[in-house]
């Protein structure tokens, strides 16, 4: 177990607005029981600094793969992610792929991370079910802590299970210590905000329900009704 150490996080707000990325930051992935960055394997045992006020939810819409919309939420903000139906895109719509529908729409957990050796920062993002798992977990062990003002060092792990598809892997993460309280003991208050996203779901919402109203009024063709998948 390591002890407190006295390193503290970076402002992720200006490294992140620093890069030009869709939702901020270079990515951390689990892939088939491996983290990565980008194409470059990071080991077990690896330890970062949890940034725990920046941990959020993210719904995230690609098309012919390219990102159109993100919708970010904060945990630290005090909203949940909408539901889903009020984003539109209703599963008649949907492009096939690999045989079937699939949803435009995906929710994201992201995790940002600071390195312990370089004081690089990433984020680590999934929409699987054992990464949204274990970024949960994490969650509940530091909500005990959230106003101590301490953030928690986790290191790198994995376990493995078997279902009705195999064997399978999840990414775990460990936690090892915790940095230094700050002076005051605690985090400061963040201010009041305003729920941004709001206003672009009803957007989305409004123009999916526009393009649905068009799309029935429009007269049909016999000879092209039938759906086509793709």
């Amino acid at each position: 177990m390591r002890n407190d150490v006295t390193k503290q996080p970076m402002d992720l707000y200006e490294k992140y607005a620093a890069e030009a990325s869709a939702v901020g930051g270079t990515r951390l992935k689990f892939v088939k029981g491996v983290f990565k960055i980008g194409d470059e394997v990071v080991d077990l045992n690896t330890e970062f600094v949890a940034l725990m006020a920046d941990v959020a939810q993210c719904w995230v819409r690609f098309e012919n793969g390219k990102l159109t919309h993100s919708l970010l939420y904060k945990l630290a903000d005090g909203f949940e992610p909408c539901q889903r139906e009020e984003l539109g895109d209703p599963e008649s719509t949907w492009k096939w792929d690999r045989g079937k529908p699939r949803d435009p729409w995906a929710l994201q957990w992201l995790l940002p991370l600071q390195s312990i050796d370089t004081e690089e920062a990433a984020i680590f993002t999934t929409d699987s079910v054992g990464g949204s798992q274990a970024v949960k977990a994490l969650i509940k062990e530091y909500n005990p802590r959230r106003n101590m003002g301490s953030l928690p060092i986790v290191a790198l792990k994995t376990r493995s299970y078997t279902n009705d598809y195999g064997p399978q892997h999840a990414p775990i993460f460990s936690v090892v210590g915790w940095t230094a309280p700050d002076a005051t003991g605690s985090p400061p208050i963040a201010p009041a905000v305003v729920d941004v996203n709001a206003a672009a779901v009803k957007a989305i919402s409004d123009k999916a329900v526009a393009e649905s109203a068009a799309a029935a009024a429009a007269p049909k063709n016999s000879d092209t009704d039938d759906e086509i998948p793709f």
